[in-house]
């Protein structure tokens, strides 16, 4: 996975669900999630909601704490 922080080894994790709110409206959210060993830390993610535009974040810059 290439971020602006630099290039991850990272395993993809992804999750859906759908829901229905209480005036009957439904829908799907899935959100997706990179997950980077090295970087002890999700890389990027991703969150898709019916009806509602895109979101992503991606980690711009890291350093490792002892």
């Amino acid at each position: 996975m290439r971020v602006r922080a630099g290039e991850f080894d990272a395993f993809k994790l992804k999750w859906q669900s759908g829901w229905l709110d209480t005036k009957g409206f439904s829908g799907t959210t899935e959100s997706t999630y990179w997950y980077a060993p090295s970087a002890r830390a999700v890389v990027k993610s991703e969150l898709w909601i019916t009806g509602q535009p895109g979101n992503a974040c991606e980690l711009v810059e890291f350093q490792l704490q002892p």
